[in-house]
C-alpha cells in the first residue's frame, strides 16, 4: 500500500473502504512506457464506477517481475488526470499490477499525489495470477 504525506495512513483508513466489489479494467494491450488515459482506456468503465468500488488496473506487467528481458520498470503509466477522474467517480481504492502508476524514472509522482492526496489508498504490484 502506498502512502503520501497528505494522505491517510493505514490505521487512519476505515475498514469499510478496504473491501467492496472490484472493477477489473483490462489494460493488457498496453506496451512498455505507453500511457493509460481516461478517454481511451478508463472512460468505457465509468458507468460501473461508484462509491465503494475498488478499481483494479490490470496491465499484465506483473508477469515481468524478476525476469530477464523486458524491463519491469518500463511499465505502462497512468496519466495524472485519471486519478482526479477516479476520485470524482467516488473511487477510493485503486490497485495496479505494475510497480507504479507514474513513470518510474521520471522523478515525480503526480498520480500518487492526486489520488493519495484525495484520501484513497493505492495497492501496488498485486499479482492476479497467484493460485489460492
Amino acid at each position: 500500500m502506498s502512502l503520501y504525506p497528505r494522505g491517510k495512513s493505514i490505521d487512519q483508513t476505515p475498514l469499510d473502504v478496504l473491501h467492496g466489489p472490484a472493477l477489473l479494467i483490462d489494460l493488457t494491450h498496453k506496451r512498455a512506457k505507453e500511457r493509460i488515459s481516461w478517454e481511451e482506456d478508463i472512460s468505457p468503465y465509468a458507468e460501473q464506477m461508484q462509491h465503494g468500488v475498488i478499481v483494479l488496473l490490470h496491465t499484465g506487467w506483473s508477469r515481468y517481475w524478476a525476469k530477464e528481458g523486458q524491463d519491469y520498470f518500463e511499465h505502462p503509466h497512468v496519466e495524472p488526470s485519471v486519478a482526479k477522474r477516479l476520485l470524482e467517480h467516488g473511487i477510493m481504492v485503486i490497485g495496479l499490477d505494475a510497480p507504479n502508476p507514474d513513470i518510474t524514472d521520471s522523478g515525480g509522482h503526480p498520480f500518487h499525489e492526486i489520488f493519495l492526496g484525495g484520501g484513497g489508498p493505492m495497492l501496488g504490484r498485486y499479482r492476479r495470477d497467484l493460485q489460492g
